[in-house]
């Protein structure tokens, strides 16, 4: 079905399509049109895993940038998702940067985005994240608002001001530190930075929280696929004392990238298009590689979500048995169409019979594993 939309989809520019498909799936059509995802609700016992204080039914989830205003929760659920996350949501409403800010390379499967953060702001979207379902998994990601007067105890203050309106709301708190889409996305991107910024956050919601801490969610944090091995190592070292307390899960691996690495489209036509994140299988090994690295540093203590280039149950396999427990869809969804979803969770299910495992958490650094067993015969 997919396949004779998407010719229709793709003459329109990006963004006015992205706004049609989610617009109809937030309609009172959207259960009409899920109808058409075939076996979106089947169920793969062996892809359940507890994970984020939940029982969730599957490892695939819509990454955040799909879902700025709060609105597809339940299209995540039609497709047969694990889980949904919501985002980014920012203290302040933002119009994000002017259009057109949102571009298809398809022969390269992949997107150039500069959205720059527009959303309706967290006050406003209070109500949303406030009606968040308690039986489906959903995470809220915030991100500092994009005005770059807002620096130093103000970028702290406007991101414990996003926090506050989420707190008690959905199921985890994924803190984006990576935008590359505003001046200032990166803000809170490098160890020192970031350690401010947990630090400020943790006596926040301890404040804020102190006559109900089960109201406290777990916080992921989102990277950039551009970051050293080196600085991985110091974030986390930032991060463990926060995941020891129970107050930090993990992380987002990765958010999209500035570099133009791995394109088959010609160079003047990607200069062309401008700045912005560029997404799908192009940033895949950096992801991919973050997600590795991030593994071996924590000796799979921490969770992983990871996200970027997942396109095929191969891709997906590849991140899960490098270290994550989890994997969010973006851009494999604009060019492979929702039954993608589907089409995921029963590769992973024939894998693990494939490999004789019985539950995909088995598979879960995996790849790992047979490298050690390897270097010791």
């Amino acid at each position: 079905m997919y396949d004779l939309i998407r010719p229709l989809l793709f003459a329109m520019d990006a963004e006015s399509a992205h706004d049609i498909i989610t617009g109809l799936m937030a309609s009172p059509l959207g259960p009409v049109v899920s109808t058409l995802v075939p076996m979106a609700t089947r169920s793969y016992p062996a892809l359940q895993q507890e994970l984020l204080g939940r029982t969730l039914p599957n490892p695939v989830g819509l990454a955040a940038g799909l879902d700025k205003h709060v609105q597809l929760v339940e299209m995540a659920r039609w497709l047969g998702c694990g889980f949904h996350e919501v985002g980014a949501i920012t203290a302040q409403a933002s119009q994000g940067n002017p259009k057109p800010r949102l571009f298809r390379l398809p022969t390269d499967h992949a997107l150039i985005n500069r959205m720059g953060l527009n959303n309706a702001g967290a006050a406003n979207l209070k109500h949303q994240l406030k009606a968040l379902p308690k039986d489906f998994c959903v995470g809220i990601n915030l991100s500092k608002t994009p005005q770059p007067h807002i620096t130093g105890p103000l970028a702290l203050q406007d991101f414990g001001l996003a926090l506050k309106h989420a707190l008690g709301c959905g199921s985890y708190i994924s803190l984006d530190v990576s935008c590359p889409n505003t001046a200032d996305g990166t803000t809170f991107c490098q160890p020192d930075t970031l350690a401010e910024l947990l630090a400020f956050l943790a006596n926040q919601q301890q404040a804020l929280l102190s006559n109900h801490p089960t109201q406290a969610k777990p916080w992921l944090v989102k990277l950039s696929p551009d970051l050293t091995s080196d600085t991985l190592a110091h974030l986390v070292d930032v991060a463990q004392p926060y995941v020891d307390k129970g107050l930090m899960a993990g992380w987002v691996a990765c958010n999209t990238t500035r570099t133009r690495d791995n394109l088959t489209t010609d160079a003047q036509t990607v200069e062309q298009l401008g700045p912005g994140g560029l997404s799908g299988p192009p940033v895949f090994d950096k992801s991919l590689a973050v997600v590795r690295t991030l593994y071996q540093l924590t000796g799979g203590q921490h969770l992983i979500v990871g996200v970027g280039g997942i396109r095929d149950t191969e891709s997906a396999w590849a991140y899960m048995t490098h270290g994550a427990s989890l994997i969010q869809l973006y851009t494999g969804l604009v060019y492979e169409g929702p039954g993608l979803v589907e089409r995921i969770k029963a590769g992973l299910d024939a894998k693990l019979k494939q490999h004789g495992l019985t539950n995909i958490a088995q598979a879960v650094g995996l790849a790992h594993r047979h490298h050690q067993a390897t270097a010791n015969l």
